[in-house]
């Protein structure tokens, strides 16, 4: 599937239904963001073709996020990026 020039479009599309039917809400200035909200806590996510960046005040939005993905998707998670974009980012701590 990711030689096929639609994969992209059409996985958006599939992740994004998703999503939406699993009460994330789709942001107005980025459709590739979804977020959201139970009570103080907040979950955002960033679509990059097959790949998301996870950003939680919880760990239990963390695991429901999770949770959601693994009921349609095959997913490996990663919980200390370091590269997004091919950019690296530093926490400030030396390395």
């Amino acid at each position: 599937m990711y030689g096929l020039s639609t994969f992209p479009a059409a996985f958006y599309e599939h992740v994004s239904q998703h999503l939406l039917s699993c009460n994330y809400v789709r942001c107005e200035s980025d459709p590739c963001s979804f977020w959201r909200r139970q009570g103080e806590d907040f979950l955002l996510t960033v679509v990059h073709v097959d790949d998301f960046v996870v950003a939680t005040s919880s760990n239990e939005l963390l695991d429901e996020f999770i949770s959601d993905m693994d009921r349609v998707y095959v997913a490996s998670v990663t919980p200390d990026a370091q590269h997004f974009f091919c950019m690296q980012y530093s926490d400030g701590m030396a390395a």
